[in-house]
C-alpha cells in the first residue's frame, strides 16, 4: 500500500517536479554506480601495478646462493658474459677480474643482491640497496684493479654489506 500511495503522490505532482525528482533518482544512481566501480578499478589496480620493494629488499640469502652455483661454473667473465646475457664484468688492465650479477631492489622482492666471482678465486655476496641494476657494471667501469672494484662509493653509499654463506669463514 505504501508503494501505491508514493507512486499516486509522484502522479500529484506538477511535471516539471516529476521530472526533477527522477533527475535526482537517476543522479543519485549513477553517483553510487560510479563510486562502486571506481573502489573496484582501484581495488584490481593496486592488485596489479608494480610494488617498489625498495624499503625491505636488502638482500636474499637464497638468491645468493642459485647465483653462486651459476657463478661458480665460469672460469672468467669472457666466459661467463658470452654464457649469460645477465652477467656483468672486467677484466681489469692489471689481468684481474670480476664478473657478477645483480638485482634491483625496487622490482624484485629478492633485489639487493649483487653475487661476484673474482680473479682471487673468491664468490662474494652483498647485499644493500640496487637502483636499477647494473651495480656490477657501474663498479667496475670505474675501476682499475679489483682492489678499486671493491672499494668503489657504491658499496658504502648504497649500504651493502657481505653476506657470509654458510659454512665459510668471512
Amino acid at each position: 500500500m505504501d508503494q501505491e500511495r508514493s507512486n499516486y503522490a509522484d502522479n500529484d505532482l506538477p511535471p516539471a517536479s516529476r521530472l526533477r525528482r527522477k533527475l535526482y533518482r537517476a543522479f543519485v544512481a549513477w553517483l553510487v554506480t560510479c563510486s562502486v566501480l571506481a573502489g573496484l578499478v582501484g581495488g584490481i589496480g593496486y592488485l596489479l601495478l608494480p610494488t617498489d620493494y625498495s624499503d625491505r629488499a636488502k638482500g636474499s640469502p637464497k638468491l645468493a646462493a642459485q647465483w653462486r652455483e651459476i657463478l661458480d661454473q665460469y672460469p672468467d667473465p669472457e666466459t661467463a658474459m658470452s654464457a649469460r646475457p645477465e652477467v656483468m664484468g672486467k677484466r681489469f688492465p692489471n689481468g684481474e677480474w670480476v664478473f657478477g650479477m645483480d638485482r634491483d631492489s625496487h622490482a624484485y622482492r629478492d633485489g639487493g643482491t649483487v653475487v661476484v666471482k673474482d680473479s682471487r678465486g673468491r664468490v662474494r655476496a652483498l647485499f644493500g640497496h640496487v637502483c636499477g641494476g647494473g651495480t656490477v657494471s657501474g663498479c667496475a667501469r670505474e675501476a682499475k684493479t679489483l682492489d678499486e672494484f671493491y672499494q668503489s662509493a657504491v658499496w658504502t653509499q648504497f649500504q651493502f654489506t657481505e653476506y657470509h654463506f654458510p659454512n665459510e669463514r668471512p
